[in-house]
């Protein structure tokens, strides 16, 4: 009998950033990626703005902008979003 233990596989973000840098080595153009809030995280923010893409990503209703660490371009992203409502 196999046994599958919660929270040992990649996560969601992972998994869509392994899914879109093997698009990107196959040459395809990634122009956009939504994603809930589930993919709200500063790896995939700057992988996206790192290929040339939009992130069209629901921010959490939580999102820090701390300046100490985690990526610019979701700061940018948390800014806008708050401003904005």
């Amino acid at each position: 009998m196999k046994r599958i233990l919660r929270g040992t596989g990649p996560s969601e973000p992972e998994t869509a950033q392994k899914y879109v840098m093997d698009a990107v080595m196959k040459g395809i153009k990634v122009t956009e990626f939504y994603g809930d809030c589930a993919f709200d995280t500063n790896d995939l923010f700057t992988l996206v703005h790192t290929i040339g893409a939009s992130p069209i990503i629901k921010i959490r209703k939580n999102a820090s902008t701390d300046h100490h660490r985690g990526s610019k371009y979701r700061r940018k992203a948390v800014r806008e979003y708050r401003e904005k409502g």
